[in-house]
């Protein structure tokens, strides 16, 4: 229930995003705003008139300092692609104010855009067949190979750290080098090896005060039941900072390839997840790519991975009770559906603690990775030599250990960057992200068959 300041606010909110509406639409006399979508960045409204649809935005400042950098990169993109037809791809139109601008202000300085709103179309979560599947790697491969040629050095960065693991390792070490990590790992060292760590300790302790007849004890115990409570997720914290050192080699494996001049620098989308694929409404036949807010330069290899990484990631949690129920995979800084397409194979699945809530079952699925890549190489495949090929199977490894490297500090430094609902949730994801990396090793000679066969 909204208190009426809170719905004074939403009024508010409501009143400045109908004002910017009518500051692109001028002379539309009647306009009717709807909240649209479930991002977690952009404010995203429907705006509708008498005779179309439009997407309006507020982009998020704390996220993209210079929406401007957006707005130009997305209108180069647009006129390259009006001008070089040789492959169909479609992307919603930016849509400029009457005075010429693509990006206006509000009064608090806030940047608002207009898109095309592309009719006929739906978000398929998760995905339910794998002919969807090839349609997501054919919407991307499209995409890569229609932009191949325009010099990535006329696109801005907008999000410059995209993607950067070394930067996001640096600063999920000094997180930990600090005094409070550094305590809180030393603490869980010395409770492991006392013994005394686990959750069953922690509820042999607890007595009710029906039973004790003393509720000092009772609160002392409770005391000692959060504190061990807080150990287990301790543990688990230096369990995945284990993980994620172990694998630390492997982390400026594509910064140092491109360095090196091994991988060239392309036009990429940068956020290449299942949510960002409009499919036709009534056809799995995908329509384009939405979501263009990274479009900046980058490595082919990290759009790939991190599309694979959204769409091959089925998890499936347990209930205390032994129940499987179907989980969310996970994507940042939102989520994405799971899919649950055929038989999981036998032996492959890798278990995740989730607490509370039980464990979760994470595997890579091969059937879908399959699809995707075969889709995309029907029109990306001439985009990779030998040298790129063999760089894949790293890159598939690496951009879900990057998210659990994210997850991971912004869970330490209390959740500062991506919005949670529980307070152990970035903990969740990160075991989540590590446990498919797991999954995606243990299937290393697999996912490297299917990618000789896609780009052979």
């Amino acid at each position: 229930m909204m208190d009426d300041r809170s719905g004074n606010y939403r009024r508010g909110e409501d009143a400045v995003a109908e004002d910017m509406a009518r500051r692109f639409l001028v002379g539309e006399s009647r306009l009717r705003l709807s909240p649209l979508g479930a991002g977690l960045i952009n404010e995203t409204r429907l705006v509708e008139t008498a005779a179309q649809r439009f997407v309006l935005q507020r982009i998020n400042g704390a996220i993209f300092a210079n929406a401007n950098a957006i707005a130009d990169n997305i209108l180069r993109v647009q006129d390259w692609l009006c001008t070089h037809e040789h492959i169909d791809v479609r992307l919603p139109r930016l849509i400029p104010a009457t005075s010429g601008e693509a990006t206006l202000r509000d009064a608090d300085g806030q940047a608002w855009r207009l898109l095309e709103y592309v009719d006929n179309s739906r978000v398929i979560k998760p995905l339910e067949n794998l002919e969807q599947a090839a349609e997501v790697g054919r919407a991307l491969g499209r995409f890569h190979a229609a932009l191949a040629k325009l010099d990535p050095s006329h696109l801005a960065l907008t999000l410059p750290e995209l993607h950067d693991t070394p930067r996001y390792k640096a600063s999920l070490d000094a997180v930990v080098s600090s005094t409070k990590v550094a305590n809180l790992t030393e603490s869980t060292e010395t409770e492991r090896t006392a013994g005394i760590g686990s959750q069953a300790n922690a509820g042999a302790r607890v007595r009710h005060p029906t039973r004790d007849g003393d509720a000092g004890q009772q609160a002392h115990h409770q005391t000692r039941l959060g504190d061990c409570i807080l150990r287990q997720v301790d543990a688990e914290v230096t369990a995945a900072l284990r993980q994620i050192e172990a694998r630390a080699a492997s982390i400026p494996l594509l910064q140092q390839a491109q360095a090196d001049g091994v991988l060239a620098s392309y036009v990429t989308h940068g956020d290449p997840k299942l949510d960002n694929v409009l499919f036709a409404r009534n056809e799995d036949r995908a329509l384009c790519l939405i979501d263009l807010d990274t479009v900046q330069p980058g490595l082919l290899h990290q759009d790939i991975a991190d599309c694979l990484r959204s769409c091959c990631n089925r998890s499936v949690a347990a209930r205390p009770n032994g129940s499987g129920i179907p989980s969310l995979s996970v994507d940042a800084p939102g989520h994405s559906s799971s899919s649950s397409i055929g038989p999981s194979p036998r032996g492959t699945t890798q278990r995740v603690s989730h607490g509370a809530q039980g464990e979760a079952s994470v595997l890579f699925d091969l059937s879908i990775c399959r699809a995707l890549l075969s889709g995309y190489a029907e029109f990306a495949a001439p985009l990779f030599d030998r040298a790129a090929v063999a760089l894949l199977y790293p890159a598939i490894r690496l951009i879900p250990l990057e998210l659990a490297i994210r997850f991971l500090t912004d869970y330490l430094e209390g959740d500062r960057y991506f919005r949670v609902t529980s307070p152990r949730q970035n903990l969740d994801k990160t075991l989540i992200q590590l446990a498919l990396v797991e999954d995606i090793e243990t299937k290393h000679e697999a996912i490297e068959k299917i990618i000789h066969d896609c780009f052979a």
